[in-house]
C-alpha cells in the first residue's frame, strides 16, 4: 500500500458523494486541522463513516491556531477536543472518539507513526523522515 494523498478531479456538484465513498472505502483518514470552508462537512463525514481508531488530525503549529480550529470544530467530534494543542502536533482516537496525543518518538516519524499504524491494523510502512520541530519543511530528511 502507497502511503500519498489521492487526488480526483470532480465537478461541484459531485465532490461530496466522491468524498464519502473514498472516506467508505480508506484505510486511515488525516485531517490537517486547518481552516478551509468545507472542513466542518469534511470532519462531519469522517465521524459519521469512519472508525475513530483510523482518523488522525494533524494540528496546527501555534496555540492560537489550534485554539481556532478547536472553538470551530469541537463540537463535531463525539467527546469534543483537548483544550490544549498536543506538542507532537498528532492526535489520535480510542473506539470511543476519545482524543490522545501520538507522541513523538526520537523525532522520527516512522517510530512515531507505527502506534497509529498498528492500531490501524495495515502493513503501510511510512518512510523514515526526520520530524522538524520548528516546521521547516526544507529540513525535513530521509533518513
Amino acid at each position: 500500500m502507497d502511503l500519498g494523498a489521492a487526488k480526483k478531479y470532480v465537478a461541484n456538484d459531485q465532490w461530496q458523494e466522491v468524498i464519502r465513498l473514498w472516506l467508505e472505502e480508506c484505510a486511515a483518514v488525516v485531517l490537517d486541522a486547518g481552516g478551509s470552508a468545507a472542513l466542518g462537512w469534511e470532519i462531519d463525514q469522517v465521524v459519521l463513516l469512519v472508525p475513530p481508531q483510523r482518523v488522525i488530525v494533524m494540528c496546527s503549529y501555534t496555540d492560537d491556531e489550534y485554539k481556532s480550529f478547536v472553538q470551530a470544530h469541537s463540537r463535531r467530534f463525539p467527546l469534543g477536543l483537548p483544550r490544549r494543542r498536543p506538542t507532537s502536533r498528532l492526535m489520535v482516537f480510542d473506539s470511543a472518539w476519545r482524543a490522545r496525543e501520538l507522541a513523538n518518538i526520537n523525532q522520527n516519524a516512522s517510530e512515531t507513526l507505527a502506534p497509529f499504524f498498528a492500531q490501524v491494523g495495515t502493513n503501510v510502512r511510512p518512510h523514515k523522515l526526520r520530524i522538524v520541530p520548528d516546521g521547516n519543511r526544507d529540513d525535513i530528511k530521509e533518513v
